[in-house]
């Protein structure tokens, strides 16, 4: 059974989100525009590590490979570093000295059904462990039964534990797929008081579109002329090259109607862009 509409959430808002295929296309019709300036030179990498979460969520990851990733992080100097919890001290050690952000994943990631108690628990943790920014992921089923309230109840449980970090709520657009639902729940998400939506945890039944980013899209642009806040996209799940950056960072432009190279309202979480950046410095 559904919950009341918690304060702060408004139902004919939701309601009056809609997306389908012709907004979708229009929109990356619109970015498309701007990516004519991407992809090529030493100054597009630079502007792709200032937004650049470089990220290692393997189930395979070691103490050891977090290192390298942090040597590698403290050379190329990318926006921040992602891992998982258990890597974060050594990670914060390694980068002691740099400008680079820690961030890590929590509250069940990567699929959001542990009790929501323990995800809370697990959020609040890594807050109080000194996470400068931690990304979480929502319990897909909320925003697959447009159960709205419960999808803002526990994204607003998760805001307040994290106290000063800031907070990215993944939608694993690949699960929900339906442009509609993906932008009323990035628009939830919005009103939780989340600082970012992200579009994929990585390892989700399908990856994330540009389609899927252009609902996302829509909902941040909606939210901003409604509430007066701003809110940032983070990309992630696939991104490997600089024609995939290039593609989002587009959309960032469109978002926010200006640039995507600032940090605070985009990013891009990838593994595997910087090598791709440092193959091809021309």
């Amino acid at each position: 059974m559904a919950m009341a509409a918690p304060a702060g959430l408004s139902m004919e808002e939701i309601r009056d989100i809609e997306v389908g295929r012709t907004e979708v296309a229009a929109i990356r019709d619109e970015s498309r525009q701007a990516r004519g300036e991407f992809e090529a030179g030493r100054e597009f990498a630079r502007r792709c590590l200032g937004v650049l979460d470089l990220t290692s969520l393997k189930a395979n990851d070691t103490l050891e490979s977090i290192a390298l990733l942090c040597s590698r992080a403290r050379e190329a100097q990318p926006y921040a570093v992602c891992v998982y919890p258990v890597f974060a001290e050594v990670a914060r050690r390694m980068l002691a000295g740099t400008d680079v952000r820690l961030v890590t994943v929590a509250g069940g990631f990567p699929h959001g059904l542990s009790p929501l108690d323990a995800r809370v628990q697990e959020v609040a943790l890594c807050a109080k462990a000194g996470a400068d920014e931690i990304d979480v992921v929502i319990r897909r089923e909320w925003a697959m039964t447009s159960n709205w309230a419960r999808l803002y109840d526990e994204c607003s449980r998760l805001r307040d534990v994290a106290s000063d970090a800031v907070l990215k709520v993944i939608l694993s657009t690949g699960d929900i797929a339906s442009h509609g639902a993906i932008a009323r729940a990035a628009y939830v998400v919005c009103c939780s008081g989340a600082d970012f939506v992200k579009t994929s945890s990585g390892q989700d039944t399908a990856p994330p579109t540009i389609e899927h980013g252009c609902a996302i899209a829509h909902a941040l642009r909606v939210f901003r002329e409604k509430r007066g806040r701003v809110v940032g996209l983070k990309a992630a799940g696939g991104i490997r090259t600089r024609g995939d950056a290039a593609e989002w960072m587009a959309l960032g432009e469109w978002i926010q109607e200006g640039t995507s190279s600032d940090p605070l309202r985009f990013r891009i979480g990838s593994s595997a862009l910087l090598d791709s950046l440092e193959d091809d410095d021309s």
